[in-house]
């Protein structure tokens, strides 16, 4: 859908709302209370003039913050697909606790399968957060994957309840903790799966498994075993064991994309990245160099035993290049989903030729458990994980003070995610 047309009063709202609150507010705090405040919008808010510019979001933004520090928790109720907008509000959600940014049901589906694909993501759990009336665990269920420690939170809450016993098992005995909630799934009715497009369980058991279960003979609460770090280990093993060919097109800034898609702000990708402290060292002597042959293998896990001569000296180019194109020939672009999964390979500090920065951190993985759909699944899926990247790396979201070499690893990547969806998402 376009972006509103028209007036969005919501600064007058806000202020109406804040000055009727505000004489309530000691009161309510004292008995531990707060007041939901929703609002449904389809455009940014207007000035006085009634046109949306960023004084109007400004004002916007500054009564949001001190609406914030009253006993009020904020629903942002999006009635638009439009990117400018979404971008907007989902930055302003990000920044405040007490503050959610929430899509439509088929849009938040999305959105929590992206991360948590072992839950199927009812109307009644939808309607429940539209009106504010679950916080905390639940609004994180479309930001990142749980853990096992929250899993079992969340299932305790919904199927049992905090204080009603016997208690779910804790993931720690897997097999207990599956049985029983094996058992208590089984007594739900299917629920309405907009992403399935069919009735289901409320879990999918087999999913939750092939996602968390811990290793053979491993009694404690683990990571997802299906994490992000096995492909980033072996993104850092591919990188180091092939020589690879000359620079991609978007490494060079010769994007296939239309000129008038190009922001002004990616075109100065056509500058070769800089040089990093790494890449400026001179080569170690050779006495060093069989010294670090000879070392413990254990204590250099990630680099592979040459059987004539130890690997070059990986580069950016390398990195970017073994991210997003297929070995052995390094010619043709890796899948769309296979780019978004192994996203976080080319950030450090698994790419240690870009330095740190805390913006990397935002990134919340996509687990590979939910690209296994096909047909029109598949598809929505591809371009809501699609839209979540674009917006992680528009320059309106980047930050101030990124060094050259991080400037040009998002704009490559950038490049890179549009040349591969193209083709991919028609």
């Amino acid at each position: 859908p376009a972006p509103a047309v028209g007036k969005t009063p919501l600064l007058e709202c806000i202020s109406d709302f804040k000055n009727d609150i505000s004489r309530e507010a000691s009161q309510l705090s004292s008995k531990g209370k707060h007041v939901t405040l929703v609002m449904c919008t389809q455009g940014l808010p207007t000035g006085r003039t009634g046109s949306a510019n960023l004084a109007a979001l400004r004002k916007f933004t500054h009564s949001v913050y001190s609406l914030s520090k009253l006993p009020v928790k904020i629903v942002i109720r999006l009635c638009t697909n439009d990117e400018k907008t979404t971008r907007s509000y989902n930055g302003l959600g990000s920044k405040l606790d007490n503050c959610e940014c929430i899509d439509d049901w088929w849009g938040e589906s999305l959105e929590v399968y992206l991360h948590n694909p072992w839950l199927c993501y009812g109307f009644g759990m939808h309607r429940l957060r539209e009106a504010g009336l679950l916080w905390g665990l639940f609004n994180n269920l479309d930001e990142r994957q749980l853990d096992l420690d929250e899993i079992h939170q969340f299932a305790t809450s919904f199927f049992i309840g905090e204080n009603e016993s016997p208690g779910l098992p804790h993931p720690r005995d897997w097999k207990s903790f599956m049985q029983s909630l094996s058992e208590l799934v089984k007594k739900e009715k299917l629920q309405w799966n907009p992403v399935k497009k069919k009735r289901t369980p409320w879990i999918n058991l087999s999913k939750l498994e092939s996602m968390y279960q811990p290793a053979q003979h491993r009694g404690n609460a683990r990571a997802p075993r299906e994490s992000p770090r096995s492909s980033q280990q072996q993104h850092q093993q591919n990188e180091k064991a092939h020589k690879l060919p000359s620079k991609t097109g978007a490494e060079k800034g010769e994007s296939s994309r239309p000129s008038q898609r190009r922001n002004q702000q990616h075109e100065e990708h056509r500058k070769p990245p800089p040089k990093t402290a790494a890449e400026k060292e001179p080569s170690a002597k050779p006495s060093q160099q069989n010294h670090q042959q000879h070392e413990d293998p254990r204590k250099l896990p990630s680099k592979p035993t040459p059987d004539v001569a130890p690997p070059k000296e990986v580069t950016l180019h390398d990195v970017l290049r073994s991210w997003s194109h297929q070995p052995p020939n390094f010619e043709k672009l890796h899948p769309l989903h296979h780019l978004l999964v192994t996203l976080p390979t080319t950030f450090p500090p698994v790419n240690e030729r870009v330095e740190p920065h805390e913006y990397f951190s935002k990134w919340t993985p996509i687990s590979g458990e939910v690209f296994l759909e096909s047909g029109d699944e598949l598809d929505g899926l591809l371009k809501r994980a699609t839209r979540k990247v674009k917006i992680f790396l528009h320059p309106d979201k980047l930050p101030k003070d990124l060094t050259e070499t991080q400037s040009f690893l998002f704009r490559a990547i950038w490049d890179v995610i549009l040349e591969s969806e193209a083709p991919t998402l028609k």
